[in-house]
């Protein structure tokens, strides 16, 4: 008999699913669509659903936020926040009128242990040593950091994309299919994978990992990140193309929209929380294995469970407000010009 995973974002989890087969909310779906299994243990790969099922509104008519965590073993935070956000947007689809009205036009979806394997043996990788966030089938067209920006020498060592002529890793390919279904069946998609581990600021970052020229897409992010400065000026946030910081080979995101995809209707986000200042404030963490990547004192992983919650209630309202003929009648190429002149100051604007 196989063991069941043992590691608390697990648990924590878990008591959300034993709420809802007592409650059977009927907003909430709640799937094990695989599993891995790895030295005595099954690891389900849970895909989670929150919409109306009983809108007028076909699925194509209505817009997808995913959210996903625990690409990377080791960073757990982003599957505490993953999970710390099902539990409040359960208990929101109990009792809130104006969350339950959303729900007739958006469908969440979590992915929160993407390398459970990875989670419960504190590693980056799966338990094959394979990356996940290199395993996909696509290369950097730029220079990319030795070892770092992706490799196949040895699983050995971090950043091993696996071998070349394998295919993905079982992890990868569900995360892969499971969103380009989501993808083919909503009006237009948007997703934000979060991670942790980089810098003293706290990140979001937008395509492409594997080029550094504009994101087709650069309208659209230029509005929402104009939106969000205007209504949060304050916020917390630097915000930039990744190719800024570096550039990597495999990038499943990349994959999902530049060669799987291939159409303007999905927007990928990453939030890479900046790790540095959690070791600044409690230098004693950098001796714990997953102290690089994870606040450790118990007060500081409750604020990082609260402070982003701002931005995934600005991302709901903005993906639905995306829709509308207010946005259509924005003058998007000034907006992409805007992005342009922000972030790409090396290209010429369109006109």
């Amino acid at each position: 008999m196989l063991n069941q995973p043992n590691f608390h974002e697990y648990f924590q989890f878990e008591q959300v699913l034993k709420k809802q087969r007592e409650l059977k909310n009927p907003y909430w779906t709640f799937q094990a669509h695989s599993e891995v299994i790895y030295q005595g243990t099954a690891f389900p790969l849970w895909k989670v659903i929150c919409e109306d099922k009983t809108s007028k509104k076909k699925s194509e008519e209505k817009v997808t936020l995913i959210l996903t965590g625990g690409v990377h073993g080791l960073e757990k935070i982003g599957s505490q926040l993953c999970v710390s956000l099902i539990e409040k947007y359960f208990e929101l689809s109990t009792w809130d009128l104006v969350f339950q009205n959303k729900l007739q036009d958006i469908r969440l979806v979590f992915f929160p242990f993407i390398n459970p394997v990875g989670i419960q043996e504190r590693t980056r990788s799966n338990g094959k040593g394979v990356d996940l966030m290199r395993n996909a089938p696509i290369e950097a067209k730029e220079k990319v950091p030795a070892l770092a920006g992706g490799h196949r020498v040895s699983n050995w060592l971090p950043w091993y994309r696996g071998k070349v002529d394998e295919p993905m890793q079982i992890e990868s390919q569900f995360l892969v299919d499971e969103v380009t279904r989501e993808i083919l069946r909503s009006k237009f998609t948007l997703s934000l994978d979060i991670h942790s581990g980089f810098g003293f600021k706290d990140q979001i970052w937008f395509p492409w990992a594997f080029s550094k020229n504009p994101y087709p897409k650069l309208d659209f992010i230029t509005v929402m990140m104009e939106y969000f400065e205007k209504l949060y000026p304050f916020h917390i946030y630097k915000i930039e193309p990744q190719s800024k910081v570096y550039c990597t080979h495999g990038d499943l995101w990349d994959y999902i929209a530049h060669e799987r995809i291939k159409n303007l209707n999905y927007v990928p986000l990453t939030l890479e929380l900046g790790s540095w200042i959690w070791v600044k404030k409690n230098p004693l963490q950098i001796f714990k294995l997953d102290g690089l990547f994870n606040p450790i004192k118990k007060h500081r992983i409750k604020r990082t469970l609260r402070r982003h919650q701002l931005l995934i209630d600005f991302m709901i309202r903005f993906l639905l407000y995306s829709q509308s003929e207010q946005f259509k009648n924005l003058d998007l190429l000034d907006y992409y010009n805007k992005g342009l002149e922000k972030w790409y100051p090396q290209h010429k604007t369109l006109k």
